[in-house]
Order: C-alpha cells, then sequence, then structure tokens
C-alpha cells in the first residue's frame, strides 16, 4: 500500500514539475498575460 502511494506521488509530482515546465515559459512569452488562460 505504501509502495503504491509512494508511486502515485512521485508520478503526480513528476507531471506537476512537466506541466509547469510546459506552461509557465509558454504564458511568460508567447501569450498577453490577460490571455493566458487560454492554454489551459
Amino acid at each position: 500500500m505504501f509502495g503504491q502511494m509512494l508511486r502515485f506521488g512521485i508520478a503526480g509530482g513528476l507531471s506537476t514539475v512537466l506541466y509547469s515546465a510546459v506552461y509557465l515559459p509558454l504564458t511568460l512569452y508567447v501569450f498577453e498575460r490577460q490571455h493566458a488562460v487560454y492554454a489551459v
């Protein structure tokens, strides 16, 4: 049970990091601040 929770936590953290790495530069450099919500 603990191992499953650990794997889930690692996968969730990794996906969060990947999403941030893609979304934040897109927001900063491609879109204006008002239109950042459209990238979601």
